[in-house]
């Protein structure tokens, strides 16, 4: 497959407002300013692609220890995001303790 573009398909959660975003300077912040990219699952399938493109050799040490510190916040939030939604979901499934 050498040359050709390989295509992709992302199977996530439902995007959902991002809690930090990165800025064209490389920094991470909780507001999105105006230079924002947020981090969040789309974030981070877009950055696996591109890599996986790329390829080992591709991405100097320096470029990838930053992606990893952008990932590991991105997948902090998300996870943050993930879990809130399934202890809402448990709540909302939990019968009520009082039946008439």
């Amino acid at each position: 497959m050498t040359g050709t573009k390989r295509k992709y398909i992302i199977v996530g959660a439902e995007v959902d407002q991002p809690e930090a975003w990165l800025h064209k300077d490389g920094s991470i912040s909780p507001r999105k300013g105006s230079d924002g990219e947020p981090l969040n699952v789309e974030y981070i399938g877009r950055l696996m692609v591109e890599l996986s493109q790329r390829g080992k050799a591709g991405v100097p040490k320096a470029e990838l220890d930053a992606l990893e510190e952008r990932v590991k916040r991105a997948l902090r939030a998300v996870w943050c995001r993930i879990s809130r939604c399934m202890t809402a979901a448990r709540h909302s499934a939990t019968p009520n303790a009082r039946r008439s």
